[in-house]
């Protein structure tokens, strides 16, 4: 009917975007289920239907999110993000604090120490990594 196929379309459109942008990451997903995950039987199913033969306890994947470079003029905050476009990126320093915005996800780092009484002189994006100037 029209709601629920409207709904299924999103989810889909949801997923597609997600394994799109966190391509190298595994990505897990747990079917609509018609009861609530309030038992232990039914977490262990959830689970089941999530994992399959993988261990969630598992590392399954390691990477570097960001590496600071310390330059001739001052310091290099590398961040890998692979999944963004330039245009849709918004950055800005409070303090201790970088706020990176990617379209309508947000994240905060505090500055490793380094870099805390020092200001953002530049960025630029390529090849997936955003490169932020601090002097």
């Amino acid at each position: 009917d029209g709601y629920f196929s409207k709904w299924i379309n999103l989810q889909e459109e949801g997923l597609k975007e997600i394994r799109e942008s966190f391509s190298e990451v595994p990505v897990f997903t747990l079917m609509l289920l018609n009861k609530e995950l309030a038992t232990e039987a039914i977490l262990l199913e959830a689970a089941e239907q999530i994992f399959g033969e993988t261990d969630p306890a598992a590392v399954l994947f390691k990477d570097t999110i960001f590496e600071v470079k310390k330059e001739d003029d001052g310091y290099d905050f590398i961040l890998n993000i692979p999944f963004a476009e330039k245009s849709d990126m918004d950055m800005s320093q409070k303090g201790s604090e970088l706020m990176i915005q990617i379209k309508n996800e947000k994240r905060c780092f505090t500055l490793p120490d380094v870099l805390r009484n020092k200001t953002v002189q530049s960025a630029r994006y390529e090849a997936g990594k955003l490169l932020i100037k601090f002097a």
